[in-house]
């Protein structure tokens, strides 16, 4: 079986830098690509065509760019998980977008089964 792709879309260096190392040592799982915007995570989908695009839900709301929109237009059979901050973000308008969330204190194990969660049934397809 090809491993899951992700995409993390996050502003902050430090927290891309963080879930690289978390996702670099599950099995099945392969960051292909980060973006620090809305506008690069759009570009970044559409070369890279990930499984998952694992996006902070500020950037996800951002109302200058809506990148979920767009990847799903452009690569509608990418899925999204949104990180959040704190829960009380998964308010009912970024839930309907949502294929899965993990907030961002949740720990390792609970990212890479929501990334397995939010995952096509056939990665890579």
């Amino acid at each position: 079986m090809p491993p899951i792709t992700v995409l993390v879309v996050d502003a902050a260096e430090p927290i891309r830098h963080d879930l690289r190392g978390i996702l670099r040592s599950a099995s099945h799982i392969d960051v292909v690509g980060e973006s620090a915007s809305g506008v690069d995570a759009v570009l970044q989908a559409e070369k890279l065509r990930p499984d998952v695009v694992l996006i902070d839900a500020a950037i996800a709301e951002a109302g200058d760019c809506d990148p979920c929109r767009r990847i799903r237009e452009l690569v509608p059979e990418s899925k999204f998980l949104f990180l959040l901050t704190y829960e009380e973000q998964l308010d009912t308008g970024l839930a309907a977008r949502a294929d899965g969330y993990w907030l961002k204190d949740g720990g390792r194990d609970a990212l890479v089964q929501a990334i397995r969660s939010a995952a096509p049934r056939e990665p890579g397809a």
